[in-house]
């Protein structure tokens, strides 16, 4: 469609294919379809009509120039999740380590190699063989 490559920049970021419809008298006529975006602090709107078969290619159209930001904002909120996640265990792990006279620094386990000597032989539970 060639409006959907006019206005490629701002669709890439936002709009949508709306629903609607309109009253003659009291009678409902409809649903007819627009695309609806913002441009240059007001709201654009594009008149698709009741063909089904121009709103689907439409809003196929439009899904595939929006898809790549969606996927991108998708990635940063896992992203952002997953770094949560990660220094909320660190944080525990390092309560555990002081526990046993060891502490992180970075990615380093510190401490006294007497502490660091219990804290293996405690792993590896060396009375449970017997």
């Amino acid at each position: 469609m060639a409006f959907l490559r006019l206005h490629r920049s701002v669709l890439t970021r936002q709009g949508a294919v709306q629903r609607f419809f309109r009253r003659r008298g009291a009678a409902r006529c409809g649903p007819y379809f627009r695309i609806v975006f913002r441009e240059c602090s007001g709201q654009r709107v594009y008149y698709l009509g009741k063909d089904t078969g121009l709103v689907e290619r439409a809003r196929t159209e439009l899904e595939a120039l929006q898809r790549p930001g969606k996927t991108e904002r998708e990635q940063r909120r896992c992203a952002h999740r997953n770094r949560r996640l990660l220094r909320d265990m660190r944080r525990r792990l390092a309560a555990l380590l002081v526990e046993r006279g060891l502490n992180l620094k970075g990615w380093e386990l510190r401490g006294s190699r007497r502490a660091q000597l219990l804290t293996c032989l405690e792993d590896l539970d060396l009375d449970r063989d017997r």
